[in-house]
């Protein structure tokens, strides 16, 4: 079992990479994939669905099957949201403030 205070600094880490553009879809995924399996975490959890939402964006097609650009509002709310659940593990926020936040955003 990983201590609290390791999942949460990577955890973080992680997620300012993403908020920053630091880190790529590549390198987040099995980092995010490691956490979610070592710790039952509500915020953890929170992000795993979030990312899908976030990445899906750069993955998007039009009707004639090509890749489009993601629309810099979508990629600007990801970001912000990925900055605020790090924000969230650095002042263990419970889970119903960062529910309540993310609808903010």
């Amino acid at each position: 079992m990983i201590e609290p205070e390791d999942f949460r600094t990577r955890a973080i880490r992680l997620f300012q990479g993403v908020a920053d553009a630091t880190i790529s879809e590549t390198e987040f995924w099995p980092e995010m994939d490691r956490l979610s399996h070592e710790v039952d975490d509500p915020v953890i959890a929170i992000a795993y669905e979030e990312a899908h939402h976030y990445w899906g964006n750069f993955h998007e097609r039009n009707i004639l099957l090509m890749r489009t650009r993601p629309k810099p509002t979508f990629v600007a709310q990801g970001r912000e949201l990925f900055r605020m659940l790090a924000r969230a593990l650095q002042e263990r926020w419970p889970e119903e403030r960062v529910q309540k936040a993310i609808k903010e955003i």
